[in-house]
């Protein structure tokens, strides 16, 4: 997956399609399918946290991430948060909506989330880069990496624990 990020990247639009990429790939469809085929064929399907683990891997590889890999960071932060805390649906408009809520089709209709297994998964994913967060902002002497790192500790704190 990390060979994906280095095609994709383009110094012009740069991080828009890495975020956009990311926002893709942790789309609570795309995830919702990963179940769904564990679902299925639990011996072969592509697990979700096999899944998860890859990207993770992936976007946070490397103790000195440049300015467009920082951001990158940042904004899987970001979908991760997305994951966890949803935002609210939204009425609809008076005559449109009401009645029987429609049947589920696998691999087509994305997961309720807040019945899913994916904010667990979203929270683990945070835990796991906010410890090593902690770990390359000890372990480097590069000043903005380190600045870096604690930033990326404080915000995945900041998502796990948010403030009332």
């Amino acid at each position: 997956m990390t060979e994906l990020f280095h095609q994709v990247y383009n110094p012009v639009a740069g991080n828009v399609l890495l975020s956009a990429l990311v926002a893709s790939l942790l789309s609570a469809s795309r995830l919702g399918r990963l179940v769904e085929s564990e679902k299925y064929d639990p011996v072969s399907a592509y697990s979700l946290a096999e899944y998860m683990g890859d990207l993770r891997r992936s976007v946070f590889s490397g103790a000195t991430p440049d300015l467009n890999r920082r951001q990158l960071q940042r904004g899987y932060l970001q979908r991760l948060e997305a994951l966890i805390t949803p935002p609210l649906p939204t009425a609809a408009p008076p005559g449109f909506g009401g009645g029987a809520p429609a049947r589920p089709i696998p691999f087509v209709t994305p997961p309720a989330l807040a019945q899913s297994d994916l904010p667990a998964f979203a929270r683990m994913q945070l835990r796991e880069i906010q410890r090593d967060a902690r770990t390359s902002a000890s372990a480097t002497a590069n000043v903005t990496a380190r600045a870096h790192w604690s930033d990326i500790v404080e915000r995945a704190a900041g998502i796990l624990e948010p403030k009332r």
